[in-house]
């Protein structure tokens, strides 16, 4: 058997981020001519892959499901029928979390008071490459937290809030997880507006009438509305003068 000089191993990108495609080289050397065969792969004690030694006596193979963290690489080439096996020294490969975006947009802009509004986020990775950012989001109102949504496997979060009226500087939070690194939004201006009036009618009838001095006159007022039932008070008057408040019933009539 003839030895081999030498085992070495060359990485294309270090470091590199999460789910990103990576080709590992090889390159085994012999005294006295090429070995051939082929050459393993390994993340410390694991089996990464196996690529067969061209003429040159170089491997590659392309890997790209390393986890987050610091990697271990060795190349092992066992050997042929000329060639005795050797190991290169470690390579350290560094995986490092992907980036990410994050958009948010809400369900009606501008939006009336009392209305219902449905704040949607979206995480994305911001380079090629498989896997979708898990975790949550949280909602702001600018430094104020409005809740926490649990990413869905397409990487969008919803929350659902009531603002008050006003101008709403909108933020969403992407805090990362294992895979992915945090990204913020850009502000989204949410505008409320206060809702506009119902409009009423108010008829108001009295009895007896005609009527003798002293006897008493049952003044009513019947307050309706397009949507609902009023609420509220009706003033009564003689001209300027105010006779009386009286509150709306259920029914929307007031007696005086």
């Amino acid at each position: 058997d003839h030895d081999t000089r030498e085992v070495r191993i060359a990485v294309a990108a270090n470091p590199s981020t999460f789910g990103q495609t990576i080709t590992l080289t090889a390159t085994v050397s012999g005294q006295g001519g090429t070995p051939s065969g082929s050459a393993e792969f390994r993340d410390g004690a694991t089996l990464v892959g196996t690529a067969a030694l061209d003429e040159n006596g170089a491997a590659t193979l392309d890997v790209s499901d390393l986890a987050v963290g610091d990697h271990p690489i060795t190349a092992v080439y066992p050997g042929d029928a000329v060639f005795a096996g050797s190991t290169s020294a470690a390579l350290t490969q560094t995986v490092d979390r992907a980036a990410t975006a994050t958009v948010v947009t809400s369900s009606a802009n501008p939006s009336t008071l009392g209305q219902t509004v449905t704040l949607h986020a979206v995480v994305s990775r911001t380079n090629p490459g498989p896997g979708t950012p898990g975790g949550s989001v949280e909602f702001f109102d600018g430094t104020t937290s409005l809740g926490t949504a649990v990413i869905d496997v397409t990487g969008a979060a919803e929350l659902d809030v009531s603002p008050t009226v006003g101008s709403h500087p909108i933020t969403a939070l992407y805090a990362g997880d294992v895979s992915f690194g945090g990204s913020t939004s850009g502000v989204l201006d949410q505008v409320v507006v206060a809702a506009p009036l119902s409009p009423t009618t108010t008829e108001l009838t009295s009895g007896p009438n005609p009527t003798t001095v002293g006897e008493q006159v049952v003044l009513t007022a019947q307050v309706d509305a397009e949507a609902g039932t009023p609420g509220g008070t009706v003033e009564f008057r003689e001209g300027t003068t105010i006779l009386g408040a009286v509150t709306v019933d259920g029914t929307g009539a007031a007696v005086l």
